[in-house]
């Protein structure tokens, strides 16, 4: 159970990279300041900067958080040993808890993406960010399928990071969770095919 001290941190780290994604959605990166996030989150600049050593520091923490890129890698390690990495990972998109994930944070997403494209400060971030999921999830599929090569592993990851951009591109203003949770499995799936394990 965390301590009082370690729930606050986390609490501001997350008010934080909350403010910061109402800023950037709203303003751009470039538009946006250490200051303002710092006054929308109700900390000072110092906090901000105790957290985040530097703006790029706080735009990539804050995509990673929005992929979902730092926890990716240890979900699948706690799958069942006997799933091929791909089919773990789709397991992952299967099991979905719905408290995880609204329909808000999808449509969140989505502006984020959107808005990273015409951004070039966010999208080098985006880029950065899915570079670093592509090693994560190398090292985890390396680890879940020991009997591919190392060549199989990173195509693998390369292919299975593609196809969830893939999926999240497609999606739309009406988008919800479970039509983004289903067409996420069904790419996967067929992933699995290229993949076998």
């Amino acid at each position: 159970m965390l301590g009082r001290r370690e729930r606050h941190k986390r609490q501001t780290r997350t008010n934080i990279l909350a403010a910061a994604s109402l800023l950037f959605a709203r303003d751009g990166v470039a538009e946006s300041t250490i200051d303002q996030i710092a006054e929308l989150a109700d900390v000072s600049d110092t906090t901000v900067y105790n957290y985040f050593t530097s703006k790029d520091g706080l735009v990539d923490a804050f995509l990673a958080e929005l992929n979902g890129t730092n926890s990716l890698a240890a979900l699948l390690a706690a799958r069942p040993s006997d799933e091929g990495p791909i089919r773990a990972l789709r397991g992952l998109f299967e099991d979905l808890d719905r408290s995880t994930l609204s329909d808000e944070d999808l449509q969140q997403r989505l502006t984020i993406l959107t808005r990273a494209r015409e951004d070039k400060l966010l999208w080098g971030a985006y880029l950065r960010t899915n570079a670093d999921a592509v090693n994560r999830l190398h090292r985890a599929f390396a680890e879940g399928a020991p009997h591919w090569s190392r060549a199989d592993a990173l195509m693998a990851a390369h292919a299975a990071l593609g196809v969830l951009q893939a999926v999240l591109e497609v999606q739309d203003d009406n988008s919800t969770v479970s039509s983004w949770q289903r067409d996420c499995i069904a790419a996967l799936k067929r992933l699995e095919r290229a993949f076998p394990c």
